[in-house]
């Protein structure tokens, strides 16, 4: 199946003078983006930024020259894809600049972001998705609690930031919860700022806990250069509340909404991605149930569900779901004591909320499986 390799392969050794910027350029960026090269990279606006090429190359010489993990469920595939681009024609001479990582486990944020550079001197900043930290994925619980999390600051922070420092116009984007602060970004910055973004991309990013930004003017001003992609099984994508924006992409992975929100598994035909229709009944269904979910909870019981799941793994003493999976045999058993532990009425909220999500995916399937279901839904 064609994918972003294949696109890699294809047009790697086009310039862009010849192919401008691009959906599949944008895919293959917001991939790449999970390897930690902040470890190689400055977090500084520098004057005179060093290449795509030069950092990956550095990144990959940190390791040995050893294609690495970025977690868990980031594979080795994407160091590949990293590495392999830096020999590209097309990618190598993009320069990075304003490489930031930022962990506060104390205040539950996981937050990184970079600047790309193209030859015509566009600027496309990036911000990644949930990362393989513990507290990155805390941190998703906590943009539907609370509504906004320490990231929608520093997102806005950042782009403030790049747009002072450097000439030309702008894209922003990002994957998973990269593609929310991204948006999140571009309706909260200046609107000096925001005359500057030329394009969105939210690829398979959350929607809102409060969904009446999606009723603000600066949303209706935005969606011209607003695109949002997401596969045909969207798991994450249509969390919340979202508009019926989206544009469904064509996976390789069918029916499994989790792993096709990996960008690798999304497939692209020439330097565009497949587009479908609609929807799988799979994307439909786990879209109406998560919403139901949602109204019949609370969000008092979603706190209590996030925080016996952030203690559950504390206990472990795992910072990240790399180390929980390489210590797996004492990390289990020490989770199982730190459940039982555990406030009783949290507890109660855990699987009073557990019962909701396997009763509603269930009604929703039944009902879908019957030909009864309502979609879209009113959001």
């Amino acid at each position: 199946m064609p994918n972003i390799d294949t696109y890699i392969e294809q047009f790697g050794n086009i310039p862009f003078s010849e192919l401008p910027f691009n959906d599949a350029d944008n895919l293959a960026l917001n991939n790449i983006f999970y390897m930690p090269i902040e470890k190689v990279a400055p977090a500084e606006f520098e004057s005179t930024p060093k290449t795509l090429g030069h950092y990956a190359q550095a990144f990959y010489a940190l390791h040995d020259y050893k294609y690495v993990p970025a977690g868990l469920v980031l594979p080795k595939i994407i160091c590949r894809r990293l590495v392999k681009m830096s020999s590209c024609r097309r990618f190598a001479a993009i320069k990075i600049t304003g490489v930031q990582n930022f962990i506060d486990e104390e205040n539950t944020v996981q937050f990184a972001a970079a600047t790309f550079i193209l030859p015509n001197k566009t600027n496309v900043v990036l911000y990644r998705g949930t990362d393989d930290t513990v507290c990155g994925w805390l941190e998703d619980f906590d943009i539907l609690i609370k509504g906004k999390t320490g990231s929608h600051d520093l997102a806005v922070q950042y782009i403030e930031k790049a747009t002072a420092a450097l000439n030309g116009d702008f894209m922003i984007g990002g994957h998973s919860k990269g593609g929310h602060m991204a948006l999140y970004a571009a309706l909260s910055c200046s609107d000096e700022t925001r005359q500057r973004i030329k394009r969105i991309y939210n690829n398979d990013g959350p929607g809102f806990a409060d969904g009446s930004i999606l009723e603000s003017d600066t949303y209706d001003k935005i969606l011209p250069y607003y695109r949002h992609f997401v596969p045909d099984a969207s798991a994450f994508g249509l969390m919340m509340n979202h508009d019926n924006d989206f544009k469904v992409v064509k996976s390789s992975v069918p029916f499994l909404g989790l792993v096709q929100h990996d960008i690798g598994t999304w497939q692209i035909d020439g330097a565009m991605p497949v587009i479908k229709d609609e929807l799988s009944t799979v994307g439909k269904v786990q879209d109406v149930a998560f919403a139901n979910v949602i109204e019949e909870t609370g969000i008092d019981k979603f706190k209590g569900f996030r925080d016996v799941l952030g203690n559950t793994f504390a206990a472990a003493d795992c910072d990240c779901l790399l180390k929980f999976g390489k210590t797996i045999v004492t990390s289990v058993p020490k989770m199982v004591c730190g459940f039982r532990r555990q406030d009783s009425a949290d507890k109660k909220k855990f699987w009073s909320t557990t019962f909701s999500i396997v009763k509603n995916v269930a009604k929703t399937g039944f009902e879908a499986a019957k030909g009864d279901l309502v979609y879209p839904i009113a959001k």
